[in-house]
């Protein structure tokens, strides 16, 4: 281990490395990547290309959706940041995604799209920001919940 190394060296290095977690969490539980519908090779890597491009698509909409809600939030004068509930997303997009895709015409999309729009932009999460203040430690308990003395 390099001794140059200091706590704030790995915080940053934490910080950068969070939204390569939460883009893998999003991908592993919400999108089920390792799940696969067949044993053979070309299933699996036809799962696995399905579901990257889901996911690449959903992280469109989420930009486009994140974009829309917070800039009607301003109009508003509404000053906090939203944005889009990924699990409601991930919901629609799996039930329009194949209509909009097997019927790729220009009503279709836009149909599509406004029903996205609609039920996703009504009812967004609030960023929640840190708390300005820590938060005060618990008592340590003597002994565990589910232990019980004679």
């Amino acid at each position: 281990m390099d001794k140059n190394f200091i706590i704030k060296d790995f915080k940053e290095l934490y910080n950068l490395r969070w939204g390569i977690e939460t883009n893998y969490n999003t991908l592993k539980n919400r999108l089920a990547i390792e799940n696969y519908t067949g044993k053979r090779k070309i299933t699996i890597e036809q799962d696995i290309y399905s579901k990257f491009l889901k996911y690449n698509i959903f992280q469109y909409y989420e930009n486009y959706f994140n974009l829309l809600i917070n800039r009607t939030k301003r109009q508003k004068g509404i000053k906090e940041t939203y944005k889009v509930n990924q699990a409601h997303l991930i919901r629609k997009l799996k039930k329009y995604l194949p209509i909009m895709i097997l019927n790729p015409t220009k009503e279709i999309i836009r149909k599509y799209t406004r029903k996205l729009i609609d039920s996703c932009t009504k009812s967004p999460n609030k960023n929640m920001k840190k708390p300005s203040t820590p938060r005060k430690p618990k008592k340590q308990r003597k002994f565990n919940m589910n232990y019980k003395p004679i």
